[in-house]
């Protein structure tokens, strides 16, 4: 009888713990949802962002194949400031950081989102990385550049509430070497917009993978 009685209650608190890692694999599994979820739609938000950031690059380029002295003043400024602007995204990764450095993935019976996690995270980490050579390499390359070839009171406005820059008078002329540096690194920021938007939808794609993984 004491036998039978030991094996009852340890069959009992089996069965608990089975319920317990059920409730809890329950909850993460809607915490992860929820998390893919703000980065899906932070990353539409990014896309959104970048390809309004490209057509500025387009319009500031065209710009630059005009005679200066034709070329909408206070547009350009306008762009030159805006397209220096970068967008970070953030990754609402606590619940990924949890089911890592708690051990919490053991309460799900298949190895596949392991996998998937582990994948979500390669790509977030790469771009991440391309992300900081990105801004350092040609954004911050843009703005010490355009500093030297804009004029500083017509810039400062650019920074006001409501800028009053002339509209008509036509930027400086540039030095043939400056015009063509400038036109090099628009094309610069334009083709690493591109691929840093190609690389973030595969992101996006291997977070909307692990929703159907998780909600089937």
């Amino acid at each position: 009888m004491l036998f039978l009685a030991v094996f009852l209650g340890f069959l009992a608190e089996n069965m608990r713990e089975h319920a317990v890692e059920r409730n809890r694999a329950k909850k993460l599994t809607s915490s992860l949802i929820m998390d893919l979820r703000r980065d899906t739609a932070e990353l539409n938000r990014l896309t959104s962002f970048n390809k309004l950031q490209s057509e500025r690059v387009d319009s500031l380029r065209l710009f630059l194949k005009m005679s200066f002295d034709k070329i909408p003043q206070q547009d350009f400024y306008r762009l030159a400031r805006q397209v220096q602007v970068t967008y970070a995204f953030v990754s609402a990764n606590a619940t990924i950081n949890q089911l890592k450095n708690a051990g919490y993935l053991r309460y799900f019976s298949k190895d596949s989102l392991s996998i998937l996690l582990s994948e979500y995270e390669y790509i977030l980490k790469d771009n991440e990385g391309m992300d900081q050579i990105t801004i350092s390499v040609v954004y911050d390359k843009y703005y010490n550049f355009i500093i030297k070839v804009c004029d500083p009171d017509l810039l400062h406005l650019q920074f006001l509430d409501n800028p009053s820059v002339p509209a008509s008078i036509g930027i400086l002329p540039m030095a043939k070497e400056d015009l063509k540096q400038l036109q090099n690194l628009l094309v610069l920021m334009r083709r690493s917009t591109a691929v840093f938007m190609a690389n973030y939808m595969d992101l996006k794609n291997k977070a909307v993978e692990i929703m159907n993984y998780l909600e089937n």
